[in-house]
Order: structure tokens, then sequence, then C-alpha cells
């Protein structure tokens, strides 16, 4: 008996089943009623229907359990596999902060998880958010944000896990269940990625008018002292002004260069001096990308500089830049 007219015959009038049922062909039917009743691709009445055709057929005592199928485990839950996708980051902001993206891609699936949080390697991790997204998004986003620029995974993880360990991430939602394959299991340094972009030995060798250019890039002209870094110095100096006297041989305008000479000798340690290095390095990769590698020669230098143990930050033209801003600049 074909499939489709025993379906019929057991939802239209299932006592019938006994009629049909012959030594050739039982074996057959038996086999066709368990498969309708365990497909959960059939309807609801054909599995109810072909269920009451078994129990009819077993109530006159003919075995139909041994033709029953074995059940195939229902297979466990695979865990969702992600893998980097892509990582981007933002040129850093007036506060020395970055966007740092990392796009994962479901091997499954193929689609794509945005994670994005804005970090400042001084303070942590300050937000995060998370979507879902494709493919044709994340090219619309790149064209429309050109101040993204990609850095390898390794460099981004390693990015965002000292931004973690600065970071009280309870106090950011969703912060305390990244996926795992964001979180750093490896503690090792990793290398800035232009250094291995504009070699190191050739970053001297640049065009004088290129760092004469430099800070009047917005990448670079936008970069400054934190606000909060400098409000008690820029106290110290408003004290100074209002003040006519010579105190201690010193004037006024003296007296404001001395507070600025003490920015230069107390803030500028040896950690500042490392995240300041890791800024210009940042961008420094974005004006690579950019095609501006000239810019990028110059940024190294001054990054390689921060190095010098023995340069004092006065000496120093990008710190020399940013002290200017804060504090000369009228």
């Amino acid at each position: 008996m074909e499939q489709q007219e025993l379906k019929y015959l057991i939802l239209v009038e299932p006592k019938k089943i006994l009629r049909i049922l012959d030594e050739k062909e039982i074996k057959h039917i038996i086999q066709t009623l368990w498969a309708f009743a365990l497909d959960k691709a059939e309807s609801k009445p054909v599995r109810k229907a072909a269920k009451k055709a078994l129990y009819i057929v077993k109530s006159k005592g003919i075995e139909v359990d041994s033709f029953k199928p074995e059940q195939k485990k229902e297979p466990e839950h695979e865990k969702v596999e992600k893998v980097i996708y892509d990582a981007l980051l933002s040129i850093p902001d007036s506060t020395s902060s970055n966007l740092l993206l990392f796009i994962l891609s479901n091997i499954q699936t193929s689609s794509l998880d945005f994670f994005e949080f804005l970090i400042n390697q001084e303070r942590g991790v300050k937000n995060y958010s998370s979507q879902q997204s494709s493919r044709k998004f994340l090219e619309g986003f790149k064209e429309q944000n050109p101040g993204f620029f990609p850095v390898p995974a390794e460099y981004a993880l390693y990015k965002l896990d000292r931004a973690l360990k600065k970071t009280d991430i309870k106090k950011i939602s969703g912060l305390s269940a990244l996926p795992d394959i964001l979180l750093l299991k490896d503690e090792k340094g990793v290398q800035h990625p232009v250094l291995d972009l504009v070699p190191v030995r050739l970053s001297h060798i640049y065009n004088p008018d290129d760092e004469k250019n430099l800070f009047k890039m917005r990448e670079v002209a936008g970069l400054s002292l934190p606000k909060g870094d400098m409000k008690e110095f820029k106290a110290e100096i408003e004290d100074a002004k209002k003040s006519k006297l010579i105190l201690q041989g010193r004037s006024p305008e003296q007296r404001v260069m001395d507070i600025i000479d003490k920015v230069y000798i107390s803030y500028f340690t040896p950690v500042k001096k490392a995240f300041y290095r890791e800024i210009l390095l940042d961008v420094a990769l974005y004006f690579y990308y950019g095609k501006l590698e000239g810019y990028s020669r110059i940024l190294i230098d001054y990054a390689n500089r921060l190095l010098n143990v023995h340069l004092s930050a006065k000496e120093h033209p990008f710190l020399s830049f940013l002290v200017y801003k804060e504090f000369l600049i009228k």
C-alpha cells in the first residue's frame, strides 16, 4: 500500500487498518505507521491517527513494538562557535579615548555580531554595547566612518584586556558576560602594529614640511591634556596671574612659567609617557592607512623619543604642543 493511501485511511477510518493487514505487507505497514507517528514534520492529526492505528493493531495481538525504529538521540545543544572577523579602532578623541570594535562571525551561520567598547587606557572601559549585524552593514559602516582603521586582533585584544583590568565591570551592563574569544588568556605584551608596517630605522627620515603641518592635522590638533588632571595646575596659574607682587624674586609671569615647568616635571611620568606613546602610534597607524606615511614616520619618531629616559618632557615636540595648547594659547 502506498504511503498516501495509508495516511488517508488512518485519518478517515483507522479501524479499517485491520482489514488491509496481510502477511506480506504487515511489516511494511507497521513500519510506515511508526514513521508517521514519530515524524515531527508530519501534522499533528496524522501523528495522532498513526498512534491510534498502532494501538488498534496491537490490541489484536499483533506485535508492533519490535518494528519501532530506534529513536535518534537529540543532538546536544552545540555551543555557538565564533571567530574574530574584523577589529577596528578609532582615532583618539580629545580625552584620549578610542572606540574599539570587534566584529565576530558565527561559524555555523556566518552572521556577524558587533561589540563596541569606548576605552581609555588610563581609565578603562567607559561604555560598551553589542548588536547583531551583517556584512553589508559592516561595509557601510566603514565607508561612513573614515575615522576607524583596522588593527590586528592580537593588538585589539591586548588593548581591551588592559582597559578591562582598570574597569569595575559590574558597573557596565553586559561587560561581565563577554564571549570567551574576547578575553585574553596570555598577558604577554604586544608590539604596536604600525612598527611592523613602517620600519623604525627609517622613521626619522621625513619631510620637514610634514613636521610643520603635522600639528594642523585634526587627528593631532584635536588631542589635549585631560581637563581634570590640569585643574590644579590651572588654579595655581590663575592665582599667580591675579597677584601683582614680586614673590621670592619672581614676577607673576615668571611664576606662571614655573608652574608650567612643574607640569613637565611632575605630570609626565614614565607611565604617562607610555600612555602618550601609544596614542602617537595609534594615530601613526591611522595615517599609514590614509596614505600619509610621512606623518606616520614623524609620529613614530616622536613615540620612540618617549622611550629616552634622558630626554625631558619639555624637549619633546608633542608633549610641548599639549602643554602649549593647554596653558599658553589665549
